[in-house]
């Protein structure tokens, strides 16, 4: 099975404090941000088949080549 991933760094007493600093803001006054990338690596897969006590294997580039990244912000 594939890992889920889970930060070590948590903390629940920072979250609380997170929210409680954030309950008094009116949706609108947020903004969210993510960042995104793309380059010859982001559409290689992470599976395969192979017949059992074989690995799967697959020929990909090393070389990452041209990347592009994007900082998209939304509001309400």
């Amino acid at each position: 099975k594939r890992l889920s991933k889970i930060a070590s760094e948590r903390s629940r007493r920072k979250r609380l404090q997170f929210l409680l600093n954030t309950v008094d803001y009116r949706p609108e006054q947020f903004i969210f941000l993510t960042e995104t990338r793309k380059d010859d690596h982001t559409t290689y897969q992470r599976y395969g088949r192979a017949i059992h006590g074989q690995r799967a294997e697959a020929e990909i580039q090393f070389v990452r080549g041209v990347g592009y990244s994007v900082l998209p912000a939304m509001s309400l």
